[in-house]
């Protein structure tokens, strides 16, 4: 799974426990949930209707191949919405 980073509004606990705890990024986003909540995991071509039928709803990502050597989870740089 590939997730845009900035593509949904972190909560600002989670700012604050990074600043105060000096904890990395990287370990936040391995501890906690950083304001996801819910996901969907639906195909591409579904994805225009189901944005638009649920309030608030967001592409944060996408599924992608596993070559059995990265990470299966991979938070990239940017926040471009499909």
């Amino acid at each position: 799974v590939r997730l845009r980073a900035g593509s949904w509004e972190v909560p600002p606990i989670f700012t604050l426990i990074r600043r105060l705890g000096g904890v990395d990024e990287r370990e936040m986003f391995r501890v906690f949930n950083m304001g996801i909540g819910m996901v969907l995991v639906i195909p591409a071509a579904q994805a225009g209707g189901a944005l638009q039928a649920v309030p608030g709803a967001r592409a944060i990502g996408e599924v992608v191949a596993w070559d059995g050597r990265a990470p299966r989870v991979e938070l990239a740089a940017g926040s471009e919405q499909p």
